[in-house]
């Protein structure tokens, strides 16, 4: 499996229930980067951000449902859970500090992880995104 998730500079992801920030081309990319075919699993929260993808998106209804899938998007759920089923962590970096209140919690520097590869590219509302592919 392969988890992908957005993060602020000190691992956040939400703040008040809600998303810190989005981005059209952050979106473009995930999709990008999926293999042919392959489908992003997503949790009912994340649907909006992907409506234009909607033929490469399959909504999960429960958590077993995840465990199933070979590539999820998460926001409002815990990255440790779906790490032992996980392979593959993608992480978007937004480069800025946000107010936040719920954080990725999977340490990507205990050993267990490798970063793969890195690159940086300009989105749509940031002017800098950071993408980390770290593999076991």
């Amino acid at each position: 499996m392969k988890i992908i998730a957005c993060i602020d500079d000190n691992n956040g992801m939400l703040f008040g229930g809600r998303r810190q920030s989005r981005d059209k081309l952050l979106i473009a990319d995930i999709i990008a980067n999926l293999d042919n075919g392959e489908s992003l699993f997503v949790f009912d929260y994340s649907v909006s951000l992907f409506a234009n993808f909607s033929d490469r998106i399959r909504i999960i209804s429960d958590i077993e449902e995840a465990e199933e899938s070979s590539a999820m998007f998460i926001e409002k759920e815990k990255a440790s859970f779906f790490e032992q089923y996980a392979d593959t962590i993608v992480i978007y970096k937004w480069n800025k500090v946000y107010p936040a209140d719920f954080w990725f919690d999977v340490d990507l520097n205990n050993g267990d992880w490798t970063l793969a590869d890195s690159y940086e590219f300009e989105g749509n509302s940031h002017k800098k995104i950071t993408r980390e592919v770290y593999t076991r």
